[in-house]
């Protein structure tokens, strides 16, 4: 039987749990609120980082730059060239990578509901100089169908 004292401990544990769990609960709302993104805007991501798409659980990563020929702005091309960027779009525990190029036939890949568009890949290419990757940013952007 328990006595007076231990019911008192029982109850106060009961109620440090409850708040912890739903302080942790608000912090993972937070958390995961905090990196979600408007739709139908242009959206900045630099190399590696993480968003989460409105109304899902789509997370979307920009990944790398596979190749960059685009032509220098200091320079007279015959051709503009072509750069590749690779997304990673993960929901659950399914992952898809997506290739989007900056020549405009290849700048669109639906996922699901939404429409992803590269609308541009910076820095511009400078003539003699080497990006270098944590430099790139890829600029999208995203509509739900």
């Amino acid at each position: 039987m328990l006595g007076r004292r231990d019911v008192a401990k029982v109850a106060y544990m009961k109620k440090t749990i409850a708040l912890v769990i739903i302080f942790c609960l608000s912090w993972m709302f937070v958390a995961f609120r905090g990196n979600a993104i408007p739709i139908d805007q242009e959206l900045n991501l630099k190399l590696g980082q993480e968003v989460v798409l409105p109304q899902s659980q789509i997370k979307l990563t920009f990944e790398s730059v596979l190749t960059d020929s685009r032509c220098p702005i200091d320079v007279e091309c015959y051709w503009a060239g072509n750069a590749e960027v690779k997304l990673k779009l993960q929901r659950k525990r399914k992952i898809t990578t997506a290739v989007l190029n900056t020549m405009e036939r290849d700048q669109v890949v639906k996922y699901r509901s939404y429409t992803i568009r590269l609308a541009k890949l910076s820095p511009d290419r400078h003539s003699g100089k080497v990006i270098s990757p944590n430099d790139y940013e890829v600029t999208l952007k995203i509509n739900k169908d």
